[in-house]
């Protein structure tokens, strides 16, 4: 299983990689600044 704890891969992009046992059959990039990242971890 898969961490759902978005990875930084560029300047405000982030990913989320695909884990099937979880349902999620592709991976998913959040554009988002580390401010909203952070906000939303909690």
């Amino acid at each position: 299983m898969t961490s759902l704890i978005p990875k930084k891969i560029g300047n405000m992009e982030y990913r989320i990689e695909a884990d099937a046992s979880r349902g999620m059959k592709v991976p998913v990039t959040i554009y988002a600044n580390e401010g909203i990242i952070a906000k939303n971890a909690n």
